[in-house]
């Protein structure tokens, strides 16, 4: 009898070492582990790939969506706590506009593509569905336009040099967006001047 309570008592601390366990992707994340893994022979581990959805945005913070999909999960995941990685773009993209645009990647890139197809300017750069950004701007400060009025087809001469920006280029709100119209199909006098 007494070895029974022994192997018992034994059996339940043993249990209760390896339930109290402390888990090994951070005590941030509440799923049992049979929720993404199978314990076969308690030595295997098989992560269930239909169990977890990393796109429910509840759960993770951040959905694999658009080029995301097709990234290994330790490119991000570089340690087994599952918080640890960073869901800002220029955490692991570089990002070549620094510190000019920002950090909000977004407002120009999308998952989907990091190449630029809409741009605030609504398309009006584009050439075979592509926006090449440096025709206009520097990398080094991306407020600073490089763009020569003159080799337009619009030239500033007389009162146009003299003229701001903002006269005769401004803002438009339409399907398209909210952008500032920079290409004119008119630029005859009366189109501007009635």
């Amino acid at each position: 009898m007494r070895g029974l309570s022994f192997v018992i008592l034994l059996a339940q601390l043993v249990a209760l070492n390896v339930f109290s366990q402390p888990s090994p992707h951070g005590d941030k994340l509440k799923l049992k582990c049979d929720g993404c893994h199978i314990n076969s022979d308690f030595t295997t581990i098989v992560i269930k790939k239909d169990s977890f959805d990393h796109n429910n945005n509840n759960f993770t913070g951040f959905p694999l969506i658009g080029l995301h999909q097709k990234v290994s999960c330790r490119k991000c995941h570089i340690d087994l706590i599952f918080d640890h990685a960073k869901k800002e773009c220029y955490s692991c993209h570089t990002d070549f506009h620094s510190p000019s645009v920002g950090k909000d990647c977004e407002r120009c890139h999308t998952p989907a593509s990091w190449i630029i197809k809409s741009t605030t300017h609504a398309g009006q750069f584009e050439v075979n569905g592509k926006t090449d950004c440096s025709r206009c701007h520097g990398f080094e400060n991306w407020k600073k336009i490089k763009f020569d009025h003159n080799s337009s087809r619009f030239k500033l001469d007389g009162s146009h040099a003299m003229a701001k920006c903002n006269e005769c280029h401004k803002e438009i709100i339409n399907e398209k967006g909210r952008y500032v119209q920079y290409k004119f199909k008119n630029i005859e006098c009366p189109s501007c001047h009635l």
